[in-house]
């Protein structure tokens, strides 16, 4: 804001004709110098802050979601990976856990007209020296055309070591006859002592 001194009158008589104007109104800066004046003009209300332009706010907002969606994308990747380390198939059997868990290959999936569930079965074996808690077995299943129809979960509170767990995995939506084919898709588990 601009300074403005000042000036005290002078005693010379002025031959000019004086104007009328509006008084300014004067504002004191600080109290350490009160011969600073600032000077505020009539038509200045208030400050006002320049608002931002709204392209600019939707840019900033598209690109906050992009960092979104970028940083699911990487979580679900690092998540498939930690998942792969964990669970891998070999010959049929399916090895967790670096082998402490397996799933032999004999699994076999199977629908019942009757209760119009299509089931998978087949047998975890602990073959480790500690126990497993919470263990989930989740398979995708499919039709005969390859369509994803769902998933089928089988759980386990507790299995001991050495010990070997005939699961049963149950998909019971309404199209559960068309399912054809599953696929084995994680098991999570908690590893006691």
């Amino acid at each position: 804001m601009k300074e403005k001194e000042i000036k005290k009158p002078s005693t010379k008589k002025s031959t000019t004709k004086k104007t009328t104007t509006k008084p300014e109104k004067v504002k004191n800066v600080g109290k350490e110098n009160p011969v600073k004046m600032e000077v505020i003009s009539d038509n200045i209300k208030k400050e006002t802050k320049k608002k931002m332009p709204t392209w600019a706010i939707l840019i900033i907002v598209l690109g906050a979601i992009l960092f979104v969606l970028e940083l699911i994308f990487v979580a679900n990747n690092i998540n498939d990976e930690m998942k792969a380390l964990k669970l891998y198939e070999q010959d049929g059997i399916v090895y967790i856990d670096k082998g402490n868990l397996t799933i032999t290959k004999d699994v076999v999936g199977y629908y019942n007209s009757e209760s119009n569930v299509y089931y998978v079965e087949g047998y975890l074996h602990n073959n480790s020296n500690r126990s497993y808690k919470s263990i989930t077995i989740s398979y995708t299943i499919y039709d005969a055309k390859g369509n994803v129809l769902g998933e089928s979960n089988a759980f386990l509170s507790n299995l001991e070591k050495g010990k070997t767990w005939n699961f049963k995995s149950v998909y019971d939506d309404i199209d559960s006859k068309d399912a054809l084919r599953f696929e084995i898709r994680e098991v999570t588990y908690f590893a006691g002592m």
